[in-house]
């Protein structure tokens, strides 16, 4: 197996770093809280996994799920090693566009697509519009027949698999709102009005996010090759979607990406296509991002330690909406630690990133940098209890640090 690479971040002489960026020199101009942002990580992420799917015995393209992180500076830098988008919205349309993606490497998923949308992604000529409904289908043909256009599209595949992740982000079973079964899709197939203006160039399946093993993987992407089989038409593309997890507690749980790889070779044995879509996001985008935020005060009432920082759930909301652990860096090491609750301001219980976790006892002013949050951090973040929302700032492989924070 595979070792998880390096963590960016690390102490070096007692000092909190990010790749070789010293944070407390680094940081003291910037107001925190703030994501803080990896060029030169983001682009190891991307070469890996480019790379290993370079191995595989067919083309493939990349398309970065635009909802793990939109900021438009990160999207450049997929943009330039010719990664393509997976988007779930007309605005994250807009983005991809507006970073000069090629618009013959946007795949538009989603359930709820409405009319303005679908009319967008006609006009943008996007690679495919991925159906999720016989209505859907209904609807986009529709379009498309006023446009007088043709529309690319593909089915999204629901396998009806279980997957072993948290239920808010499982996306594969017969119960969840994604998708079309095996039979819905022979149904449109066999019905002629609903492709006068519509064209099949694709399968898809997506069955979750945050996968943290591959039997489920297997199993989906066999039953999609099956059914490609079955439809027995020569597709551009299948498209097996997202979600590898990542190791937020870093002990070299989640899969590697060979082994992943392999496992889509394996399973996926049908002749009818011509090649294969990743969808990833998160496995990009994680460890390429810190959340770096402030320790206003300690509070100890009743024996419990509170480190009490200026960040909030409405930051960073994986803790509080999925239980997600992420791995929390003070800024010094120290001999003597004590069990600290790390909360933030926001006036609700669940804002909180760790619970009894060991620390030295930080002063007012001293920081903390939750790692692995470049995926699913600011993408999530509101301006709840109308905080603003965290700023954004890169660390160029040059060592420069830019704003790149939405206007």
């Amino acid at each position: 197996m595979e070792r998880r690479p390096k963590s960016p971040l690390a102490f070096k002489n007692n000092k909190l770093h990010f790749q070789n960026l010293n944070l407390e020199q680094a940081i003291s101009s910037i107001p925190t809280p703030f994501y803080l942002y990896s060029q030169e990580q983001l682009e190891k992420n991307i070469i890996s996994f480019k790379d290993h799917a370079d191995e595989l015995d067919h083309e493939f393209l990349i398309c970065y799920a635009l909802k793990a992180n939109s900021n438009l500076r990160l999207l450049q830098i997929l943009e330039r090693h010719n990664i393509g988008a997976d988007i779930v919205s007309g605005g994250e349309l807009e983005q991809a566009l507006k970073a000069k993606i090629d618009n013959s490497k946007i795949i538009f998923s989603g359930v709820g697509k409405q009319d303005y949308e679908i009319e967008k992604a006609l006009d943008s000529q996007v690679l495919s519009i991925n159906i999720e409904s016989i209505e859907e289908l209904k609807s986009v043909n529709a379009l498309a027949r006023l446009k007088k256009k043709c529309a690319k599209i593909a089915f999204r595949y629901n396998p009806h698999v279980e997957v072993s992740t948290h239920k808010h982000i499982s996306t594969g079973s017969n119960k969840h709102k994604f998708g079309m079964s095996r039979d819905d899709i022979i149904q449109a197939l066999n019905d002629s009005e609903l492709w006068s203006n519509c064209k099949l160039i694709g399968l898809s399946i997506h069955i979750g996010s945050q996968l943290m093993e591959l039997s489920a993987t297997a199993h989906a992407v066999s039953k999609l090759s099956k059914l490609a089989d079955e439809i027995g038409i020569q597709l551009d593309f299948l498209d097996v979607g997202g979600g590898l997890g990542v190791d937020y507690d870093q002990n070299d749980s989640a899969p590697s990406i060979k082994d992943y790889m392999q496992t889509v070779q394996t399973h996926l044995v049908s002749s009818n296509f011509k090649r294969i879509i990743f969808e990833p996001g998160r496995r990009i985008m994680a460890d390429a991002g810190v959340f770096i935020s402030r320790v206003i005060r300690t509070k100890t009432t009743a024996g419990h330690n509170f480190l009490i920082v200026d960040g909030g759930m409405n930051d960073f909301a994986r803790p509080s909406l999925y239980g997600a652990g992420h791995a929390i860096y003070p800024s010094r090491q120290a001999t003597e630690v004590k069990r600290f609750d790390v909360v933030g301001p926001v006036c609700e219980s669940a804002d909180c990133f760790a619970r009894g976790l060991e620390l030295p006892e930080l002063n007012a002013g001293e920081f903390i940098a939750i790692a692995d949050t470049g995926a699913y951090g600011r993408s999530m973040s509101s301006t709840y209890n109308l905080r603003a929302l965290p700023k954004e700032i890169l660390l160029t492989k040059k060592g420069e640090l830019l704003d790149i924070t939405p206007p």
